[in-house]
């Protein structure tokens, strides 16, 4: 009797005889090394489009199924500097007492990171982080003006 497998490399159609179960061998398209699985290692072809490997006796499947993570090309980061960078100056303005100084810096870097990011939101990120220094900054910097005239 024969034992009909399909290569887990190329998945090309193989057969062994049934006396070589467990014994390794060559695949003939690809050259790569391969296990002639054993009576109950062997699946149904619809199994084996679904799955490198069924071993029915333990019950373990690992799927080959495409993941949406694993379609499409890897995309770099999104640049988040001038978004950071406005959250970093409105808080050390707040927490400093800096605000008439750093403010007005984090209202700038706020802006233009809002505007990068709503231009081109593929490569700049952080839209969130520059709204919030961008308001921090706001309120920073009028809290710096207010104190200076009434004090």
């Amino acid at each position: 009797m024969e034992i009909k497998f399909t290569c887990p490399h190329c998945q090309a159609a193989m057969k062994a005889p049934s006396d070589k179960a467990g014994c390794q061998g060559k695949c003939s398209k690809c050259g790569m090394q391969v296990v002639v699985p054993t009576e109950t290692e062997l699946v149904s072809p619809e199994e084996q489009a679904t799955s490198r490997f069924v071993n029915k006796s333990q019950n373990i499947t690992i799927s080959l199924a495409p993941t949406p993570a694993m379609t499409g090309p890897i995309s770099p980061p999104l640049k988040k500097g001038f978004a950071i960078t406005s959250l970093v100056c409105s808080l050390v303005g707040v927490l400093a007492c800096m605000g008439i100084i750093l403010g007005p810096l984090a209202i700038i870097f706020g802006g233009l990171a809002l505007r990068n990011a709503n231009r081109q939101p593929q490569v700049y990120g952080g839209k969130g982080l520059a709204t919030a220094g961008l308001i921090v900054g706001i309120v920073v910097t009028l809290t710096g003006f207010v104190w200076l005239i009434f004090i």
